[in-house]
Formats: structure tokens, C-alpha cells, sequence
């Protein structure tokens, strides 16, 4: 599989190159980075095989280290690229390009040593089968998570565009957090599915929304202060869409639950035909409320998308493939009750701020 996965970055990294020239006029961009990029790219989709298949393993010691010599490896080199090339912006993006390549490198050589075979087409036909769909819903989640900045650059300018990405940060740290607990949860589910052991998975699932529920309401009570405080002034006016970008990040963690069944039954036709759908009802929604409401209409567009996303995963899941073990009881009393604490606390902190 990994050999397939290079292949085919190869074949992008090839159409890139031929393409550069009027891709670098089109987006403004240096051509030196958009080479790194490439690269980058490359190396992180590496790093992402061996860390999937270490979670797979259980093997977390091995995905800690990687993970450490990419962070702190890449921030030390970055230090002394920016010194080398005079404080350009270049050295950075060096510095974290050439650590990544050293760590592909590494599981590449590792990879290919201990498995031997390069070529097994029964195991390709399988991975195209099952990622093909995926390439429609990563697609689709980029479109649903970039989409808001164009359009508020359009119709309101980039000074809102500067306040909104602000704040999205801290809907970012939401969803990496939720990708970090994800990443453990999943290889655990996947064990208790096949072992049949759905009492377990019922009961630890509730304690996971639970937390992620605490961590939520936590954000909405954290991020209104650390506006004040710690950023220009010009940024306190994002305040009032602290609420949906939390919560969107909130929902991205609940309609996961469902997304994690549809992925170990093998239906992800469904993922792509859900995160497509809500790009497009993003996409709509922006266009139709950006304008009139102005940039604070695209946070709560996007949580819109999620919360919708959200149905659609957990009417699949119930009625359609009939594979859901959660209680829509649980779920409906969770959201109730961290929509409630998030909105009480934000509103404080709009009235106070």
C-alpha cells in the first residue's frame, strides 16, 4: 500500500511540476515553496501512514517519537534556516520540509526492508476500494473549511477575513484535540466490534462525549479572556462567534461516533456523499447570508453544515444501514445540555466584554 500511496504521489507531484508556472501567477506564491510544498505533502502523508499503523498496532511509543523529532526537530532546524537565509520566512518552511523528509526516509526504508513486497495487487485493489470514496470527502471537507474566508473576503474585506481565521483557531484546536482522542478510539472500536463487545463500547463512548462535552464548554468559558487580554483590540468584536466555532468543532466530535461505524463496515460511500453535501449547503448558506449579515453569518453557516452533517451520519446509521449501537436518547440530552452551558457562558462574555 505504501508503495501504491508513492506512486500516486508521484503522478500528482509530476502533473504539479508541469503545471507550476501558471499555478504560481494564479495564487501569487514562490515558486521555491510551492517545490516545498509538494514535498511537504509527500512527507506528511508518510509520517500519517506510519502513525496510522502504529495506533493499528497499538504501538504509541513509536507514534510519541515520531511525532516529537517532527515537532521539535522541525521547529530547532526552522531556527537555524531563518538565521541562515536572513530571517526570510523560506527558512522555515525549509526547516519543516527537510525534517519530514528525513522522517519519510526512515519509514520508507524501514517499510520496504521488512515487508519485502512492493507489489501485492490484491491488497491495492482493496485499499483503492476503500479510499476512493474518501478522496470526495476530503475534498469536500477542505471546501467546507475554506469556502467561509473567500467569501467573507468578498463581501467583507480582509480585516474580517483576519478576525475570522482568529478565531477558527480555536476551532482548529478543537478538531486536533478530537483527532488525537479519535486516533486511539478508533483501533479500540474497531477490536470491540469484531470481539462483539458492544456494552463496552456504549459505555466508554459516553464517557468520550462526556469529556469532549467538558473540554467544549471549558473553550467557550477560555477563549472570550484570552481575546481580551492577550490580542488587539481591533479582535474582541470576534467574540460573538466564539459560540459556533466551538460548537462546530463540538458536532465534528459527535457525527464521528457514527462515522467510525460507517467506516468499519465498509460504507464510505455515505461519508463522501455526507461531507459533500454539507460543502454544498456551506457553500449556499455563505452566499445567501454573508452579504446581508456580514462575517459573523459564516460561523454560524458552518456549524449549520455540522449540525446537519451530524443528522444526516446518524439517520444513516439508524435507519438506513441499521449499524448504529448509540441511543439517540444519550445523544439528544448531551447536545442539549453542552449547547446550553456553551450559549449561557458566551453570552456572559459578550455582555461583559
Amino acid at each position: 500500500i505504501l508503495t501504491l500511496s508513492l506512486l500516486s504521489s508521484l503522478a500528482f507531484a509530476v502533473v504539479a511540476f508541469i503545471f507550476m508556472e501558471p499555478v504560481v501567477k494564479l495564487i501569487d506564491f514562490e515558486g521555491t515553496r510551492y517545490i516545498m510544498l509538494v514535498f511537504y505533502s509527500i512527507g506528511l502523508y508518510v509520517l500519517n501512514f506510519f502513525q496510522a499503523s502504529n495506533i493499528t498496532r497499538f504501538n504509541y511509543k513509536s507514534n510519541l517519537t515520531a511525532s516529537a523529532v517532527n515537532i521539535f526537530g522541525g521547529f530547532a532546524l526552522s531556527l537555524v534556516m531563518i538565521e541562515l537565509v536572513n530571517k526570510n520566512v523560506a527558512g522555515r518552511l525549509f526547516g519543516m520540509t527537510a525534517i519530514l523528509a528525513i522522517i519519510s526516509a526512515y519509514v520508507v526504508i524501514k517499510t520496504f526492508v521488512k515487508g519485502k513486497v512492493l507489489v501485492n495487487a490484491e491488497y491495492w485493489k482493496f485499499a483503492i476500494m476503500i479510499s476512493a470514496p474518501n478522496l470526495v470527502h476530503t475534498l469536500a471537507q477542505d471546501v467546507l473549511s475554506q469556502t467561509n474566508r473567500i467569501f467573507i473576503q468578498q463581501f467583507c474585506g480582509f480585516e474580517e477575513v483576519g478576525i475570522y481565521s482568529l478565531i477558527q483557531y480555536f476551532g482548529m484546536c478543537m478538531t486536533l484535540l478530537w483527532n488525537g482522542i479519535n486516533g486511539v478510539w478508533v483501533p479500540w472500536l474497531f477490536k470491540k466490534l469484531a470481539d462483539n463487545n458492544i456494552k463496552s463500547i456504549v459505555t466508554n463512548s459516553k464517557r468520550y462525549i462526556w469529556i469532549f462535552s467538558g473540554i467544549t464548554v471549558l473553550m467557550c468559558l477560555a477563549v472570550p479572556p484570552i481575546i481580551e487580554f492577550f490580542l488587539p483590540p481591533e479582535y474582541i468584536k470576534g467574540v460573538v462567534i466564539v459560540l459556533p466555532i466551538i460548537l462546530s468543532g463540538y458536532f465534528t466530535c459527535l457525527y464521528s461516533f457514527m462515522v467510525n461505524l460507517e467506516f468499519y463496515h465498509k460504507k464510505n460511500g455515505f461519508i463522501a456523499l455526507g461531507t459533500l453535501a454539507a460543502a454544498i449547503c456551506n457553500v449556499i448558506l455563505n452566499f445567501a447570508f454573508i452579504g446581508r449579515f456580514g462575517y459573523e453569518a459564516a460561523a454560524y453557516t458552518t456549524l449549520a453544515s455540522y449540525v446537519l452533517l451530524f443528522v444526516f451520519h446518524y439517520v444513516v446509521s439508524e435507519y438506513v444501514l441499521k449499524i448504529n449501537i448509540y441511543k439517540k436518547r444519550s445523544f439528544l440530552f448531551n447536545i442539549i445540555v453542552t449547547c446550553s452551558l456553551c450559549a449561557a457562558v458566551s453570552a456572559f462574555w459578550v455582555n461583559i466584554l
